[in-house]
């Protein structure tokens, strides 16, 4: 829904859209206006004018569940759940706006209360048919009631209750008494925006700003330069939105901000104030309102609790005169009120449970207070809550309207606010400490790997250390746990079926607009459902609540089938089954090729071909495989046939050339898949023979519930099949009749590289070595290993390389035909003038293989020739396959194809290593491109480039190698020996810090999840001091000492826990000599020397910055134990922890199940361990956190081309700057991702929103670019959470915004949220820092500021001139501006010294003509000659200071002297007395 108004929203549908062929949009889209909602039906007639409730505009197919979504947040309305719409013939004419009573008067006994339309639906007396009222279809859209028009009414129609819906209306209750009180009585209002309000709106018929320039406004005060460390995750929420803890958290005014707005200059107005009136900053602000906030919160949160009665449930004799439930509320201090449900309401009854009797009578009260809402009920029998409720609703709506002034400001404070509220007062109980954690995690869609815990403030003694505050007392809690069905929905029969919704919502027709709108919501909800469906089943799973299909059998092959959907894991299943791999760590990765290969089939729409719907799930070290059921795969023989491949694998392949046309159609083109012959039975005798024998000394372990074994069938000797799948790929038809694919694992071939080159490979990791030249003890020395048998290339590669080839072919052709047209053209010269030969040349069609068209455009036309070329370049995904028989000896033509497959497979892998890794270094250090500043950026930055991530120990060695180089070349900078010609940039250190990060991360996981499964799974039983112990090793540089130990604890705080309380946590001494007693915990040692063999292993490298004593104080520990806890699921604690120093892994005994203390993270720091999803329809590559109660999925590919299509178009125009046209394109993108997913929430969405600020700011409207891109931001934050990279190119967009309009103090607070962010992520090196600090410091020198913020403009560039920059230029230029800073404080020395690097580096880049260098060598004269006056005028003082001396010392020694020549004169005078005496 829309608000009506002067400016249409940009999720509302554009009134006239152009029909092109491409977009098609249904009249009956158009929004309807001036909608109602009246009260509940009454029976008597009212009297007076009847209180309306007005909708803002609907589209005709908005679906009734979004109404009533709106309807739930009103007051009055908002506790009422069982009710239909229905359309009223005689709209009242008298009418009041809607006024909400804290009773309800439409609940009572005068309510009409009607049966479900399905009920009525069914009766045969079609004169009380639901057919003769106009109600809404509670499963359709707005317009199921009939023609919609301006102006008409829905009334709400009460409906008998049963069991299951009494249910939910006490779980809807529940949740408004715990904080979730209504807040709104109108949906419609001039100041606030709709329920279902689009994320931006702009008037859209309004033309774009001509992008003049605006008077220039006065510029703000500045935040004072902001100093953190890495590792300061104690102050992580303020400092990844740019703010500064202790200007929240000082109780003394000093703010910087404060103190600048307040003062004022003469001739320089520095202050966007215009009196003397102080001026509240906004950390003040939000310093006073949060503690507000969190007592609001507080009360909002009623006191009381509504259980089931014990006398639940109602006995027959009850049942069959209409109880449903028996309920109680309790209230502090209050009588217990006992409850009966029936089919029309609610009263109390006179049962009773005080003082230890229990007296059972549910017939009504003397005073029943009975209401078809429980609220209402309970609101007319308790004033004590009738009160609590009245301060509920008050608070809720102050807090209403707190969060709006908030977010029309900065919407992204909002979130803020969220994740630091528990550092302020006023939370007081831990239902409030509960709910401020729950609603941290409700903001964002992505869980964050750090939470921060609030703190209450009680007066009794509480160990916060221990979490246990965050955990109240609540029976509802625990009645919802013992209630959970784990993923199955109960209401709509059980069990889905998966696979026919999944296979339908695919075959829908896609005709038109709408059609393919109603296609993409109803997959992208099938597929959120199914995601969330497969956590819940996965947890249940690891919980022990679900029972295997196959019980008897081993827990590692048992395999579940719960909801419709298969679980199984993904381990080696046995010699049974048909593969070409063995080994755990082979099925893995199989299962993850298997999903990439799906996700590939999703996204190719339509293909004639089904997959099943599948999930992948990390939970627990165990990789998990959902899917969805194939039809009569569990129903026996006859409903389903193997037409393609084999299960076992001693049977032989079988074929379908029906099949086989349609992949070779569908998807052997678009993949560039070659089509070959292979063998029906295609295994070596020695596969044979180790396969039999395994058989023998194991039962099988394929579960039953897989394909049966048909008839074993007679062949041929060395009879063959052409495919273009793998040999492992699978086609079954299904009961459904349709044709599936499963297991196909692969659609390119084998990395040569990662081959033995005996056996074909390119043996370029034969020999490997690490960068310092020495061969490496932990790499192995074969590439035979399981794991990279499933090592295939990347299909980006195989199209890259494949239009390198294409590339080079028409450019061969290209020339041919240019030197055959040559003589041709020469041979006509001979006979005719030269003006007929060249029209003959034209008339023939041009010499580049394209034909004229009739406008005179050349259009590419395919000769057989090129056909055949491109046919000859396909990739056979079947070759260097181990244990797979060889064509030599039997069919020589079909050995020289797969020989000729085989070469162009090692070319391609050649290609990789020699044109591809090279490439990557060199747009590295030019920085040409979007360059990574995250693992998880990385992995997509080079799967982009069709590199695989198990490269990153080569590309690490390529980088080792260009630092070297570069080091030489700076060394002799420094020497000022090599100066021209020198290179402009340098491989930015942060490349290779990034690389060995993200290696130990992936590593690191291996290995936890090794410690995890290992004994049986018997840490899982405790895994918070496994992980803590391991973490602790992870980001130390070594082990303490006992002594060192003791030293730490001696200097603990009082309120961090000590051995006793650790010991005290949990009953230990368990378990005697039994196998299910916890390993000991591994020492650093041991878990640093199974990372560096799983690098070795899996990335054939060997560590340099990391477990070397930090020597090169290189190692990033804050961005590794990101990246670990993101690969993990592990969340933490939000506080400082000491990274990078010396850890306690074991600080005591773990046997018989005690918790031992670890250092510098413990194990109750560890606040949850979440599952990783990786999803056929995810938006993204690769795994990504979620959580498990309630289930939050990461976001999911819409299938909607005219969405994509319409963003794109919206790029191109933006970029050819049709302006005006690019933002009515990102609208309707963004309308038709809204659409879709009926949430802003979504990548597309966010991206629509920020190209929208782009274009704004382009155009030079300001104000409309800052609210596009703070609700941006706000986007990015609840997509992906407070640290993806897509929040840091959010910040920076913001800050380029709000320079362009002299916010400077905001735009400093977006830059250094972009700046911690990127030295969290990637580290102090990467090059955005350098680039961050320096237009720090240049904002903090502008001129108007008169050197106010000198010293902060001094210590950012200093600051980034330690760091590395990788571009010489610009460190030459933040060189020039550091010297003029400091000739600015009257340091002429250091600016003389600075200002000669930045002429030596502009000289060397620019020339010495240029105008930047003439200028740096006037101010380096200038400083030059200043430091030397400086100098002179300090000789000088120096000079008269020491002749000042001098002459006071000459003039001592004279009256010294004169008083001893006159003590000499006296004594004589003494001495000729005494002789004349």
């Amino acid at each position: 829904m829309s608000e009506a108004g002067d400016e249409q929203p940009v999720n509302t549908p554009m009134a006239n859209e152009e029909t092109n062929g491409e977009v098609e949009l249904a009249e009956d889209a158009s929004a309807v206006k001036g909608l109602m909602i009246l009260p509940p039906r009454q029976q008597t007639k009212p009297t007076t004018a009847v209180p309306v409730l007005a909708l803002p505009p609907v589209r005709a197919d908005e679906l009734v569940h979004a109404v009533k979504a709106a309807l739930a947040e009103v007051v009055g309305l908002a506790h009422i759940t069982n009710y239909r719409f229905e359309l009223e013939r005689d709209a009242p004419s008298d009418t009041i706006p809607w006024k909400a009573e804290l009773i309800s008067p439409y609940t009572g006994k005068d309510a009409v209360i009607s049966l479900p339309a399905g009920i009525k639906a069914y009766e045969k007396d079609k004169t009380n048919s639901i057919n003769q009222t106009l109600a809404l279809d509670e499963y359709g859209d707005v317009s199921s009631a009939g023609v919609l028009r301006d102006g008409i009414a829905f009334g709400i129609v009460l409906l008998r209750y049963d069991a299951a819906t009494v249910f939910e209306h006490v779980l809807r209750l529940r949740s408004l008494l715990q904080g979730s009180a209504p807040c709104i009585v109108e949906l419609v209002s001039s100041d606030e925006l709709p329920k279902n309000e689009p994320v931006v709106e702009t008037e859209k018929d309004e033309p774009l700003s001509d992008g003049k320039e605006q008077p220039k406004k006065p510029l703000p005060a500045l935040p004072d330069f902001l100093e953190w460390k890495s590792d300061n995750l104690k102050d992580y929420y303020y400092l990844v939105c740019g703010e500064d803890r202790k200007l929240y958290h000082d109780k003394s005014d000093t703010a910087a901000t404060s103190k600048a707005l307040k003062k004022k200059k003469k001739g320089k107005n520095v202050s966007a104030t215009t009196d003397d009136s102080p001026v509240i900053s906004e950390e003040q602000d939000l310093r006073e309102k949060i503690p507000r906030w969190n007592q609001l919160d507080e009360q909002c949160l009623v006191k009381c609790q509504i259980r089931h009665s014990g006398f639940h449930p109602p006995p027959a004799s009850r049942k069959w005169i209409g109880d449903l439930a028996y309920y109680e509320f309790a209230m502090p201090d209050t009588p217990v009120l006992h409850i009966t449900a029936t089919v029309n309401g609610f009263y109390i009854n006179q049962s009773t449970t005080e003082n230890g009797k229990y007296y059972f009578d549910p017939s009504p009260n003397s005073n029943p207070c009975y209401s078809h809402a429980l609220l209402d009920c309970l609101l007319q029998a308790s004033t004590i809550f009738s009160r609590a409720w009245e301060k509920a609703l008050i608070a809720s709506k102050e807090r209403a309207e707190l969060n709006r002034d908030l977010n029309l400001a900065r919407p992204h404070l909002s979130l803020f606010r969220v994740a630091v509220r528990g550092d302020f007062g006023g939370l007081s109980t831990s239902a409030a400490a509960a709910s401020a954690i729950q609603s941290f995690d409700a903001t964002v869609q992505s869980p964050s790997w750090l939470v921060p815990v609030p703190r209450i403030n009680s007066s009794e003694e509480t160990a916060f250390w221990s979490l246990n505050h965050l955990h109240p007392y609540q029976v509802a809690r625990m009645e919802e746990d013992l209630m959970k069905s784990f993923g199955i929905d109960l209401r709509s029969g059980g069990s889905r079926d998966w696979n026919e919704e999944f296979q339908l919502a695919r075959e829908m027709p896609t005709s038109t607009q709408i059609e393919r709108i109603e296609r993409a919501r109803l997959l992208y909800k099938l597929m959120a459902e199914f995601g969330e469906a497969s956590v819940l089943g996965v947890k249940a799973i690891a919980d022990g609540q679900i029972a295997p299909m196959n019980p008897n059998e081993s827990m590692r092959t048992q395999v579940y089938l719960h909801n419709n959907i298969f679980f199984s894991r993904a381990v080696d299943a046995g010699p049974d089954t048909f593969k070409l791999h063995t080994g755990d760590k082979a099925a893995r990765k199989q299962a993850n090729r298997d999903i990439q290969c799906n996700q590939a089939l999703y996204r190719l729409e339509s293909t004639g071909i089904s997959t099943l719907a599948t999930v992948l799930i990390d939970y627990f070290g165990m990789r998990y495989v959902c899917q969805s059921v194939l039809p009569g795969i569990l129903v026996g023989d006859k409903s389903h046939t193997l037409i393609l491949g084999a299960v076992e694998s001693t049977f032989p392949l079988r074929r379908s050339d029906d099949l086989q046309s349609v992949l070779e159609e569908k998807i052997a083109g678009p993949m560039m898949l070659s089509s070959r012959p292979v063998f029906r039975e295609p295994l070596t005798e020695s596969r044979l023979s180790e396969i039999e024998a395994a058989k023998r000394d194991m039962p099988p372990l394929v579960p039953g519930i897989f394909l049966p074994t048909p008839e074993k069938e007679v062949l041929e000797p060395n009879e063959t099949m052409p495919t273009c799948l793998p040999l492992e790929a699978k086609g079954i038809m299904g009961s459904d009749q349709r044709h599936y694919v499963l297991d196909i694992g692969r659609f390119t071939p084998r990395d040569a590289n990662w081959l033995p080159k005996s056996v074909g490979g390119t043996g370029k990791f034969e020999n490997t070595r690490t960068g310092n030249g020495k061969v490496s003890r932990l790499i192995p020395a074969s590439l035979e290993d399981d794991e990279w048998a499933l090592c295939v290339l990347r299909p980006e590669l195989v199209h890259r390389y494949s239009q390198m080839l294409i590339s080079k072919y028409l450019r061969e052709r290209h020339a041919k035909e240019i030197d055959a047209k040559s003589l041709q053209l020469a041979g006509n010269l001979l006979e005719s003038d030269a003006a007929e030969a060249v029209t003959d040349g034209a008339s023939n069609g041009s010499a580049d293989g394209k034909d004229l068209t009739e406008n005179g455009k050349h259009e590419f036309v395919l000769t057989e020739d090129d056909v055949a070329y491109i046919q000859s370049i396909r990739f056979n995904v079947n070759v260097f396959l181990p244990a797979v028989k060889s064509f030599k000896g039997t069919d020589q033509h079909a050995a020289e194809l797969i020989a000729a497959d085989e070469e162009r497979a090692r070319d391609a892998a050649n290609f990789l290593w020699g044109e591809v890794l090279p490439k990557i270094i060199q747009t590295v250090i030019e920085g040409s491109v979007q360059l990574p500043a995250d693992g998880k950026t990385l992995t997509e930055f080079l799967h982009r480039n069709g590199v695989n991530c198990r490269y990153l120990g080569q590309l690490a060695v390529m980088s080792l190698e260009q630092e070297t180089q570069d080091s030489k070349v700076t060394a002799a900078i420094q020497d000022r020996k090599v100066m021209s010609g020198m290179p402009r940039k340098t491989l930015s250190k942060y490349w290779l810090e990034l690389l060995e990060c993200e290696m130990v991360a992936r590593a690191a996981k291996h290995v936890l999840d090794g410690y995890l499964q290992e004994c049986g799974n018997v840490a899982i039983a405790q895994p918070a001091q496994t992980i803590a112990s391991f973490l602790s090793a992870l980001v130390s540089e070594a082990e303490e000492s006992a002594a060192q130990t003791e030293a730490r604890l001696s200097k603990r705080q009082s309120e961090e826990p000590d051995d006793d309380d650790f010991a005290s946590l949990t009953i230990s001494g368990l378990g005697g000599g039994g196998d299910a007693m916890l390993i000991p915990v591994r020492t650093r040692s041991e878990v640093w020397a199974d990372i560096e063999v799983e690098v070795a292993r899996r990335f054939r490298y060997t560590l340099t910055l990391y477990n070397s004593g930090n020597r090169s104080r290189r190692a990033r520990y804050t961005a590794l134990l990101r990246r670990v806890c993101q690969r993990t699921g592990v969340r933490l604690i939000t506080r400082n922890y000491d990274l990078g120093a010396k850890c306690l892994c074991s600080g005591g005994d773990t046997h018989g199940g005690q918790l031992a203390r670890s250092y510098p993270i413990s194990p109750v720091d560890v606040v949850d361990i979440i599952p990783l999803v990786k999803h056929t329809a995810a938006f993204n590559e690769g795994f990504s956190p979620c959580s498990a109660w309630p289930v939050t999925l990461p976001p999911l590919q819409i299938s909607l081309q005219d969405a994509r299509a319409a963003l794109e178009r919206a790029h191109a125009q933006t970029g050819a700057r049709e302006l005006s046209r690019g933002l009515e394109l990102a609208q309707e993108a963004c309308t038709l991702f809204q659409r879709v997913t009926e949430t802003p929430n979504h990548p597309g969405v966010v991206e629509a929103v920020e190209l929208m600020a782009t274009i704004f700011h382009e155009a030079g409207d300001l104000p409309l670019a800052i609210a596009h891109g703070d609700k941006a931001l706000s986007l990015t934050i609840q997509t992906g959470g407070f640290d993806s990279v897509n929040v840091v190119a959010s910040h920076l967009n913001l800050f380029h915004v709000h320079y362009s309009a002299r916010n400077l103090d905001r735009a400093v607070k977006h830059l250094r949220a972009a700046m911690y962010l990127h030295e969290t992520m990637a580290g102090a090196n990467h090059f955005e820092c350098f680039s961050s600090l320096s237009k720090l410091g240049g904002i903090y020198s502008i001129p108007e500021y008169d050197g106010q913020y000198l010293n902060s403009a001094l210590r950012c560039y200093e600051e980034a001139l330690k760091r590395d920059s990788s571009d010489r230029f610009n460190e030459g230029v933040t060189a020039k501006q550091f010297a003029k800073a400091l000739a600015q404080a009257g340091n002429y020395e250091d600016a003389v010294k600075w200002e000669t690097k930045a002429y030596d580096f502009l000289g060397a880049f620019l020339g010495n003509k240029h105008t930047w260098t003439k200028e740096s060598k006037a101010e380096l004269t200038s400083y030059a000659k200043s430091a030397a006056e400086r100098g002179s005028r300090s000789l000088h003082a120096i000079k008269l200071v020491e002749e000042e001396a001098k002459a006071e010392a000459i003039a001592a020694d004279l009256l010294a002297a004169e008083a001893a020549s006159s003590s000499k004169k006296g004594k004589a005078s003494k001495k000729k007395k005494g002789k004349n005496k």
